[in-house]
């Protein structure tokens, strides 16, 4: 186990899962990746690829999990002490990908690899999953709340759908009140902009903060 002690906001994860599977001297390697967001959720994740492939030789894994104290970890379940899943979690720190988690299902094939062997063909097998795949980047957004008269309303409509400003809620009340999702460190820009930009008609408001990625041109908060 390691353990860092950087508080992580910013940094790329992984949105899905990917499967795939590599054959070396008639071993087969089934490699997995996927986005997990605690530490639970990877543990939960491994048990269930293990119940999954009951009957073969080896479940190896590894993951990063972001956090005030950043967690990561990995297990060689039998293999060679370091052939495994140190290999495994040293390609996922070379992807710079946190809250993620590999899984390298093993079915032997009757020859022995070596230490070079089986490193390489773990380390591979995460790689190939993870080529099949797309990493996203998990950042912090400022959660805002716009509102503005109804005539207004066009104006500020069309200028948000042109800056592609991420949108929750909408209400229209007695004025038409948005929620925004802005990435943190455009906040103050978008803020002053926006005023100006209605005349100070708007009422802007900082009403908290969210983490989230873009996945298929979507915002997906968590």
């Amino acid at each position: 186990m390691m353990n860092g002690e950087n508080k992580m906001q910013n940094y790329y994860t992984l949105a899905r899962e990917s499967i795939t599977e590599i054959e070396v001297k008639k071993s087969k390697f089934i490699g997995y990746v996927k986005g997990t967001a605690s530490e639970e959720e990877a543990l939960a994740y491994i048990a269930e690829i293990k119940k999954l492939h009951r009957e073969a030789t080896h479940h190896c894994s590894a993951f990063r999990i972001a956090g005030k104290l950043p967690l990561e970890r990995y297990d060689d379940d039998g293999e060679p002490s370091k052939t495994a899943g140190l290999p495994m979690l040293s390609v996922l720190q070379g992807r710079e990908l946190w809250n993620v988690t590999a899984v390298v299902v093993r079915y032997f094939g009757g020859t022995l690899l070596g230490t070079g062997g089986l490193t390489r063909a773990y380390s591979d097998s995460v790689r190939e999953s993870l080529q099949e795949n797309e990493p996203v980047y998990r950042q912090l957004f400022s959660v805002i709340d716009l509102n503005c008269p109804y005539h207004w309303n066009d104006k500020v409509a069309y200028e948000l759908n042109r800056q592609e400003i991420s949108i929750g809620q909408i209400d229209y009340g007695e004025r038409v009140s948005y929620e925004l999702f802005i990435e943190k460190e455009e906040t103050e820009d978008f803020l002053v902009k926006f005023k100006q930009l209605t005349e100070a008609q708007a009422e802007l408001e900082v009403i908290g903060e969210q983490y989230g990625y873009y996945y298929e041109g979507k915002l997906i908060t968590d």
